[in-house]
């Protein structure tokens, strides 16, 4: 019995030095990483055309990115992610932590990672240096960058061309600026399906995307759509308690499926169909959901429930026999 307590002093200790150390380190970051905008803030000042000034604040971004695209970490926890070859050695180890990924100053204080650290970067730098900027996001296709409000409307300005632009030269010299068209022409994923705004979701892709609707039809009302895209990494997932529902969404493949609940709460139908949309054309998909498929959810939320009350009632029947 005395091991168990000493075990779980331990752990707890452990727990809280990695806690305290993790708030130091990220500190450390976020007030280095303030320092960092400042001063790009300031050495683009000079700059009286907006669009010079943009691309001046996404040369001092990107002069000393670290880029993960293709990279492999060599650890994976909650604190922190090393890519490359990376020595403790350097003044600034480089990691991003995925507790604080969402912190623009801790982002450019390590100046790593992917799109979504650089689409993080600029909105905070172009925000401090005045101009109105949002970040928008390919919904299923992992893809962010930003948009700046310029003549009253939205313009596009990806970071991550703009690096390929500084790295790579005239292949995507036109691509990051005010070039929405870009993503049809590149076809990075097959082509996106749904442009979002981070944040507010709202929705976008009229601006990037060839579009075309998908309507969803069933004999009765259903519980929920998931739709996954061709070469994707997430799903669109929509609730909704309907027979026929209408989405648009880029050109590409779609495998789309409908799900109903039943009486059974560990027990789903659905059905699966696939539908291919082009552009200014509507598809219409058909489907009936009838399989069964075991509500893996309500499963493992059962199964925990039930693993907590035993404990619960181990450790009450240790209170009631002392």
């Amino acid at each position: 019995m005395q091991i168990k307590y000493i075990l779980i002093f331990l752990l707890t200790l452990a727990v809280i030095l990695v806690a305290v150390l993790t708030l130091s380190e990220c500190r450390t970051a976020h007030i280095g990483g303030e320092k960092i905008i400042s001063d790009i803030v300031e050495q683009s000042s000079n700059e009286s055309n907006k669009k010079d000034k943009i691309e001046k604040i996404l040369v001092f971004i990107v002069d000393d990115y670290y880029q993960t695209y293709s990279q492999k970490n060599h650890y994976n926890f909650i604190i922190f992610d090393y890519y490359g070859n990376i020595s403790f050695k350097e003044t600034n180890p480089r990691f991003r932590s995925i507790i604080s990924s969402s912190d623009p100053y801790r982002a450019v204080y390590y100046n790593i990672g992917a799109c979504y650290e650089l689409a993080l970067i600029f909105n905070e730098t172009a925000s401090k240096a005045g101009f109105t900027s949002r970040i928008v996001f390919t919904n299923c296709e992992d893809h962010f960058w930003n948009e700046v409000f310029l003549n009253d409307s939205w313009i596009h300005v990806d970071p991550t061309l703009f690096y390929h632009y500084y790295r790579d030269g005239d292949d995507y010299e036109n691509s990051w600026f005010n070039n929405p068209e870009i993503y049809n022409d590149l076809s990075w994923y097959n082509g996106y399906s749904q442009i979002l705004v981070y944040g507010s979701n709202e929705v976008v892709s009229q601006n990037y995307l060839n579009l075309g609707n998908l309507s969803v039809i069933t004999p009765e009302n259903i519980n929920k759509i998931v739709i996954t895209p061709n070469s994707s990494r997430r799903d669109i997932v929509i609730h909704a308690n309907t027979s026929n529902y209408t989405i648009s969404l880029g050109e590409k493949g779609y495998f789309v499926t409908a799900e109903k609940n039943s009486m059974n709460p560990y027990i789903l139908y659905e059905d699966t169909g696939y539908a291919i949309i082009i552009g200014n054309e509507s598809t219409s998909l058909y489907l009936d959901p009838r399989t069964q498929k075991l509500n893996v959810l309500n499963i493992v939320f059962t199964l925990i429930t039930i693993v907590v009350c035993f404990e619960f009632y181990v450790i009450f029947k240790k209170i009631k026999s002392k």
